[in-house]
């Protein structure tokens, strides 16, 4: 189901363009797919942490930017930025996403009334990005107040609860 979604066809990533060129006759490297303007599910939160390491180095005085030496010195900076507890909490919130993910995935499996809900609500959405954040968000502040979508959160929700998985806030 996740797959049919318009944002998540023909697209490549940039891990997996850059994986390709560098394979060889000798050494083929694949990257398993992480869909593009999806970066909540990649990895262990790997698009999080470049984000952090993008921030630290953007906010950094021009000074340090200006010289070969004192640019390549801060690009070492901004790598070492992020640290441990960083990137626990990034890996954290990508394995939100990808659970609830993992949840509309088996979407198809539900018993009709379910699927269709209310049928004076509205279906499941085209895209999935703001759907996905609504559901993580209700999730993380254990609120059921999320607007039009509230029964598809609910629901949702619930699934993830009987899965049993634990989700670090």
């Amino acid at each position: 189901m996740v797959a049919d979604l318009p944002d998540f066809q023909d697209e490549k990533t940039l891990l997996q363009y850059h994986a390709e060129g560098r394979s060889t006759a000798g050494c083929q490297i694949m990257s398993i797919r992480s869909p593009n303007c999806h970066p909540e599910i990649a990895g262990e939160g790997i698009e999080y942490d470049w984000a952090g390491i993008k921030s630290y180095y953007r906010h950094s005085d021009l000074a340090s930017k200006k010289t070969l030496e004192a640019f390549k010195d801060l690009v070492k900076e901004s790598m070492e930025s992020v640290q441990f507890n960083h990137r626990s909490s990034f890996s954290a919130r990508a394995r939100e996403y990808m659970l609830a993910y993992d949840v509309l995935e088996e979407w198809n499996n539900l018993p009709e009334e379910l699927k269709n809900g209310d049928p004076e609500k509205e279906k499941l959405p085209k895209t999935s990005a703001q759907f996905l954040d609504r559901i993580v968000n209700c999730r993380r502040k254990r609120h059921r107040d999320v607007g039009a979508d509230e029964g598809w959160v609910n629901l949702i929700m619930n699934a993830m609860k009987k899965r049993e998985v634990i989700v670090i806030d």
